[in-house]
């Protein structure tokens, strides 16, 4: 009878288990979903857990190499294009960073200075320098980069910096971190330019996000890259997936999944337009923009100008010493 007991329940977690989702990361990992699919969030709780586990192994092989008087390791960084919380500063050494950076005559006064800087540590800027390989980043390091598909779109096909450096970027980042990760999240993986789509590999698909005070869950799904050639596993199948559930941080928050909404503030606001009645004659057409070679000088008419291209306000820039001395 207890046998029989323990086979039933073993059955049953067997069926639940097969209900939920379990990501394997391999080198690289690109998530995607509509908005508010909680992909951006996934992406940053891989990213984080990567970059600890590069951490732990170096620091396990420095403490073995201080004691056989060997070279040590450089310890692994996490690098986003959108803030990522990694820490929090001790008061004395927050308190020692907004010292060191006081300049009254630059207006960096201290008041000024705690209005800008957060007690949390944050993770290091990934640059546009260290994608075209211009800077280079530590090793065993995590690159995390959201919305791939704006960094390099489908059509910067033909743009020689995604041909040459982007693309070999992604496609030697394992040999040249000897061991890092690269995680990237986007609505589509078709929005990212060919160059880098055949890198990806396996790409996550999520779908109706749902949340409970500190608890989510969504639906996952393989989505295989292969060549040209994009399949849906078949056990993945939309009527199939699985389902994933996890939590948040009780305690607060690894990022914030508004990160890039003050790009918005700088777009101007206009007249308001009222309805009257039910019927409109009017659908909305885009202004055409055409691009044209005139005496050796390429032209583009009817583009309209971006309003939403503005750089941080503050931006800390450090050097080594500084690292050393108040970070890490």
């Amino acid at each position: 009878m207890i046998i029989i007991i323990l086979v039933v329940i073993l059955y049953l977690f067997y069926l639940i288990y097969r209900k939920f989702y379990f990501i394997n990361v391999d080198n690289t990992l690109m998530l995607t979903g509509a908005p508010g699919t909680g992909k951006t969030n996934e992406a940053v709780k891989w990213a984080l857990k990567l970059w600890r586990h590069n951490k732990r192994k170096v620091r396990f092989y420095n403490f073995k190499a201080r004691i056989l008087k060997r070279e040590q390791l450089e310890m692994p960084r996490l690098y986003s294009n959108v803030p990522v919380r990694i820490g929090r500063y001790s008061k004395r050494r927050y308190n020692k960073i907004i010292a060191s950076l006081v300049d009254e005559q630059a207006g960096l006064t201290e008041s000024y200075l705690r209005g800008k800087i957060s007690r949390n540590k944050f993770c290091f800027k990934l640059k546009k320098e260290h994608l075209m390989e211009q800077e280079r980043l530590n090793l065993r390091s995590v690159v995390l980069a959201t919305e791939l598909g704006k960094i390099a779109s489908q059509y910067d096909w033909s743009n020689e910096n995604v041909q040459e450096h982007l693309d070999d970027f992604a496609s030697m980042w394992r040999q040249y971190s000897k061991g890092g990760y690269f995680v990237s999240d986007d609505q589509s993986s078709d929005n990212v330019a060919v160059q880098i789509r055949r890198r990806l590999g396996t790409v996550i698909n999520m779908l109706h996000f749902r949340k409970f005070w500190k608890f989510y869950w969504v639906q996952m799904r393989n989505i295989t890259v292969s060549e040209d050639i994009k399949t849906i596993e078949e056990d993945s199948a939309e009527d199939n997936m699985r389902w994933r559930l996890s939590m948040f941080p009780l305690f607060h928050r690894n990022y914030d999944t508004y990160a890039f909404s003050e790009r918005y503030n700088s777009v101007p606001k206009g007249t308001e337009d009222l309805f009257v009645s039910y019927k409109t004659n009017e659908i909305i057409k885009l202004p055409k923009a055409k691009t044209y070679r005139y005496q050796g000088q390429e032209i583009t008419e009817g583009l309209l100008k971006t309003r939403l291209d503005i750089k941080d306000d503050f931006v800390l820039t450090v050097d080594q010493d500084f690292i050393h001395d108040l970070i890490l």
